[in-house]
């Protein structure tokens, strides 16, 4: 009996791999996965997956509906997971409605035009990247429930890289952004925020550029990055910040670039960069900084780039900073 299920299994696994493989065998297109592979137990995918070449694998990784989940492990276990994301990300989709809201009677009408357009990309396209510019569209003139619900409905396709720049938005209704788990890049500048809910943020695990420059913003709550940890890029710059909190940066370990510019910090807490080990250039250039805690960028072993023009210090801190930090490049 086992040694008839054993066989049974191995059938099952060939008459698999052979589906698979069919079209790729008569030089018609690369492997796709068999019809029923959803069916199939999970120890047999595996088998097959694992049958795949390196290029096959992302290939399909990138197309397939089926398995994305295995797809993705098997990607991982061999170590082209970041590969193929950067494929992805790449030939991403761009789909663009910039300043288009005025062609429409209504931002009903225009919200909903949005919606089947990336509804169509989905079905064309089910597993690409799609960029969505939605800048210039006066969007902050919605209801908080109906900016919430518009934003809300497109985290069923596979956003990537959200532009909102421009549209006069003056605050951000809580969980505005939750299930846009795939978000890498979100621009929030030349709006009038002054304001942002501390949990606003939650859930974007996979965020690497923040851009929340040239808005109104007057102070951060202190976890308001807390959970972004793989954040590279953050731009706070042309806002009207006075002070920021002593952790605010504290759940940032990949942070490679902190644009503070342009701002009205008088000062800074000694620890602020205690937690970013990879940080590369800090821009605090154009504020109100008299002074800066002697000890302040120790932690930061990785600064190429320290801009502190246009600040208030004075010479002999500027030299103190200059013998301690003997590696990098300094603007005063």
């Amino acid at each position: 009996m086992e040694r008839q299920i054993k066989y049974t299994k191995s059938l099952i696994i060939i008459l698999a791999i052979l589906a698979c493989f069919s079209q790729a065998l008569r030089g018609m297109a690369p492997p796709t996965l068999p019809g029923n592979f959803n069916q199939l137990p999970l120890e047999i995918q595996q088998e097959i997956i694992s049958k795949l070449s390196d290029s096959d694998l992302a290939r399909l990784a990138q197309t397939s509906r089926q398995a994305r989940q295995v797809l993705w492990d098997e990607l991982e276990k061999r170590q082209l997971k970041a590969a193929t994301e950067l494929s992805l990300w790449e030939s991403r989709i761009k789909i663009d409605f910039t300043n288009e809201a005025s062609n429409y009677p209504t931002l009903d009408q225009f919200k909903q035009a949005v919606l089947v357009r990336l509804n169509d990309t989905a079905q064309q396209c089910p597993e690409q990247w799609i960029s969505l510019y939605l800048s210039s569209n006066n969007l902050g003139s919605l209801s908080s429930k109906n900016l919430k619900e518009f934003l809300q409905s497109i985290t069923k396709y596979n956003v990537v890289e959200l532009f909102l720049f421009g549209n006069q938005l003056t605050s951000l209704p809580k969980n505005s952004f939750n299930g846009l788990n795939k978000l890498k890049s979100l621009y929030l500048a030349f709006n009038q925020l002054s304001h942002l809910p501390e949990g606003i943020f939650n859930g974007l695990h996979n965020l690497q550029t923040l851009d929340l420059s040239s808005n109104q913003l007057i102070s951060l709550p202190e976890k308001i990055f807390n959970n972004l940890p793989n954040l590279r890029k953050l731009y706070l710059f042309d806002n009207q910040l006075t002070s920021l909190p002593e952790k605010i940066f504290n759940q940032l370990p990949n942070l490679l670039d902190l644009n503070l510019y342009h701002n009205r910090l008088t000062s800074l807490p000694e620890k602020i960069f205690n937690n970013l080990p990879n940080l590369l250039d800090l821009d605090l250039s154009y504020n109100q900084l008299t002074s800066l805690s002697e000890n302040i960028f120790n932690n930061l072993h990785n600064l190429r780039e320290l801009n502190l023009s246009y600040n208030q210090l004075r010479d002999t801190e500027k030299q103190s900073i200059r013998r301690k930090l003997t590696n990098i490049k300094i603007i005063f």
